[in-house]
């Protein structure tokens, strides 16, 4: 079946994109595995897989189904960086290869994001929290992503690939930008990267690579610098686009992931005073949070050969999207799928993906989510939200509150953080 004809007298439009769909994609999700579970999205030109099975399968089959598929993206990105020459200069991109030689260079990396290094991390994570902590604590209301979810994770992946604190509050914007530039409501018109936020930060990654090449330090940065095996060694540009990577990842995924954690938790107080109850309930509820609201919510591949699936035929060289937030809402994989319930049985969400590019800091947002539920948990209970909603990020692929202001019941003194240059 042809790529119209299989969506047409469905009575079902999707687009990915649409400002409407940002906002709450689930109701449209239920809608697609239901009924149009391969879908051909025609605005945005791409086939959408939407059910759990499904999605395993296309992630955990790389022969078939290409990671080159998000360079169609990033192409059609243009600023202060041209990352559509950068990414034709550079084709050893880790988001977008596939095994053989995605495995090379993810060996590169794996050892610094192992379970062991990771651990010894925590010190330093708990350390900012209580940090960030100590700045809210007696505030009347504030905007707990300003003031922790965006600070903790931007920092620590900044000191793990030797970048200097001062300038975290940069480059909070510049994934913010890249982000929204590639995947925000504004990708349809020119999908330009704003100078005054990636400009300033390349310059300086830039100088910093040349820094690390003439001295190198025991930083990740100089790591991938310093690879010696032919098969793993990186140009400039390479290295420049593998920064720029790390630090997207490192931070925007984990930041949506605490704020929409807590979100829910102050959403759903019954859920709440079971945390409050038992400590143990911690690592579950992170889960959860990651199930049922994903903090990446689609990602893109490139079908490598006519291939069936679900009865529908994908033409070679098509574009396939699949949605991590529809299959963690699938009712076939999980009971009760709607409902946010941190006593869930463990079953393997689909929020890091799956295969050869499971999500290298799994451990990390792991942790960092950990520790600052840990540090919340006894007083959580005292805060309430401003709003039971909030405004999405300025992106379709990723999912967070942009904001989450927090009341704290127990003074009366108003106060405002800007977000502008968060500091750990």
């Amino acid at each position: 079946m042809r790529a119209r004809e299989s969506s047409a007298g469905l009575g079902l439009e999707y687009d990915p994109f649409a400002e409407d769909i940002r906002q709450d994609p689930y109701s449209k999700y239920e809608q697609l595995r239901r009924r149009a579970p391969v879908y051909w999205a025609e605005a945005a030109q791409t086939w959408v897989v939407s059910r759990y099975e499904d999605v395993r399968f296309v992630l955990t089959h790389p022969e078939l189904f290409s990671s080159h598929g998000i360079a169609g993206m990033l192409r059609g990105v243009s600023g202060p960086i041209s990352v559509q020459s950068e990414v034709s200069a550079s084709p050893r991109i880790i988001i977008l290869l596939d095994p053989p030689k995605h495995t090379k260079l993810r060996k590169l990396v794996d050892r610094v994001f192992s379970a062991r290094r990771i651990a010894r991390l925590e010190p330093r994570i708990r350390e900012i929290a209580r940090s960030q902590l100590a700045r809210m604590h007696g505030q009347h209301e504030f905007d707990f992503v300003g003031s922790l979810a965006a600070v903790l994770p931007i920092t620590v992946i900044a000191e793990i690939l030797g970048l200097e604190r001062e300038r975290i509050g940069d480059f909070r914007r510049c994934t913010s930008a890249f982000i929204a530039a590639i995947s925000g409501a504004g990708r349809g018109g020119t999908g330009a990267l704003p100078g005054h936020a990636i400009g300033p930060i390349m310059a300086y990654l830039g100088d910093l690579v040349d820094q690390r090449t003439r001295a190198p330090r025991d930083d990740l940065l100089s790591m991938l610098l310093g690879a010696n095996d032919a098969a793993s060694r990186l140009s400039r540009s390479e290295v420049l686009l593998f920064v720029l990577v790390l630090l997207i990842a490192g931070a925007e995924t984990t930041t949506n992931l605490i704020g929409s954690m807590v979100f829910l938790l102050l959403t759903h107080r019954e859920q709440l005073r079971l945390l409050r109850a038992n400590k143990s309930l911690v690592p579950a509820t992170i889960e959860e949070a990651l199930r049922f609201e994903s903090p990446t919510q689609l990602l893109f591949r490139r079908v490598t050969q006519t291939i069936r699936l679900r009865g529908i035929d994908l033409a070679a060289d098509a574009s396939l999207m699949v949605s991590l937030g529809s299959a963690n809402r699938d009712e076939a994989a999980f009971g009760d799928a709607s409902r946010f319930d941190i006593l869930r049985p463990a079953i393997q969400h689909a929020a890091f993906g799956f295969g050869a590019h499971y999500c290298l800091g799994a451990a990390l947002a792991r942790l960092e989510a950990r520790v600052v539920l840990e540090e919340l948990r006894p007083v959580l209970d005292r805060y309430e939200l401003a709003s039971r909603t909030y405004e999405t990020i300025d992106s379709s692929l990723m999912r967070g509150p942009r904001t989450l202001v927090l009341v704290d019941r127990s003074t009366q003194r108003t106060w405002s953080l800007s977000t502008s240059a968060p500091r750990p």
